[in-house]
């Protein structure tokens, strides 16, 4: 019980420390830990009010039915097994990148392609695709949606990083790690699902998110430093018995 206990304390302080740079782990639990539920505490204070999600955006529905984007506006280079896209050169709404380009299949998106760019609202990433780079989508500030159809097993290291409207991403079940910063400051994001084959969540993967609950599957060993921290709305985190490793 005492092991739960701390465990629990743990999980808590996400919510109510800041992102700033990783401190030494106060617990690692062991295999045997229950799930846990944590409920919000009334006296609770938070420097910034609860991010509320924006009315009427993209969801990764609609965005899917949206047409292939000119394949002439995606500057690419060969790679194994097919085309790298290494930066989008067009302007629009929604992007729907193309499963080929010269009829060669798109196999990955370099670090950085979308970065920066306003005006974004919606993206699709074929099934074709099983690897995307850093910094993806860093700096979208209009980016409401995502979604991400073909079996990569990391999303990298800010990919999402301060994109203040996203609200939708798909998530595929290959997914294995969540990299460090990947949502840091998502503040519309309110809701996600995490898929069975995660294994880790990186170093303020969510921090300065929106959401209020969270669900981690079954699977996952390890939830480094700060991974939830700065989540005002954060009410319940359920935590499988599989983490072995966790960093407040």
């Amino acid at each position: 019980k005492k092991k739960i206990a701390i465990l629990l304390a743990a999980l808590l302080a996400f919510g109510a420390a800041g992102c700033s740079a990783p401190e030494t782990p106060s617990a690692e639990p062991d295999s045997s830990s229950a799930v846990q539920s944590q409920e919000p505490q009334s006296g609770d204070e938070s420097t910034e009010e609860p991010a509320s999600t924006q009315e009427g955006g993209l969801t990764v529905e609609e965005i899917q039915s949206a047409p292939v984007t000119d394949e002439d506006l995606f500057a690419r280079e060969e790679t194994d097994g097919g085309i790298a896209v290494t930066s989008f050169t067009g302007s629009g709404e929604i992007i729907v990148v193309p499963d080929t380009i010269e009829g060669q299949p798109v196999v990955a998106l370099d670090d950085g392609v979308f970065q920066g760019e306003s005006g974004i609202k919606g993206v699709v990433i074929p099934e074709t695709v099983t690897a995307l780079g850093e910094d993806l989508f860093l700096n979208c500030p209009d980016l409401e949606a995502v979604a991400i159809l073909g079996d990569v097993e990391e999303f990298p290291s800010d990919m999402f990083y301060e994109c203040p409207s996203l609200q939708d991403v798909m998530i595929p079940d290959s997914v294995k790690t969540i990299g460090a910063y990947a949502f840091y400051h998502c503040k519309n994001l309110t809701e996600v699902t995490l898929p069975s084959s995660l294994q880790e969540i990186s170093d303020y993967a969510f921090c300065g998110t929106g959401l209020a609950q969270v669900e981690i599957p079954e699977g996952v060993t390890a939830i480094w430093g700060g991974a939830f921290s700065d989540c005002a709305s954060l009410g319940t985190c359920v935590i499988p018995a599989s983490v072995e490793t966790l960093f407040p």
